[in-house]
């Protein structure tokens, strides 16, 4: 658990970069300012105009970040620094192998 936390608090600072440059240009937009001249609700113009241009950057950056994490936690348990050997983890499956590397390579590929 304490793994997945810290994987995680490293991983949202690219994305939380990335949507504050989206949307600092969002906002510099003539459409924007012109809807906040007219006074116009801040959140609508939050849900109506920032959310649908901000939300696939933020999917797309979210999924990217899960793919680099998985990476991540398995190179840790190969290290020994991640998850224990009792639970199942694609590092600690190939950790538990590499001692029979050069006889059995199946060891560390098989999933039993």
């Amino acid at each position: 658990m304490l793994l997945i936390i810290i994987i995680s608090i490293t991983e949202w600072i690219e994305i939380a970069r990335l949507i504050r440059s989206k949307s600092f240009a969002i906002s510099n937009k003539p459409y924007i300012k012109i809807l906040k001249l007219g006074y116009m609700n801040k959140t609508k113009i939050i849900f109506k105009y920032f959310a649908p241009l901000l939300a696939p950057i933020f999917l797309v950056s979210f999924t990217f970040g899960v793919g680099g994490a998985i990476p991540a936690e398995s190179g840790l348990s190969f290290l020994g620094l991640g998850i224990n050997p009792a639970q199942m983890s694609w590092g600690s499956l190939l950790s538990s192998g590499k001692a029979v590397l050069d006889i059995a390579w199946w060891v560390s590929f098989s999933l039993v």
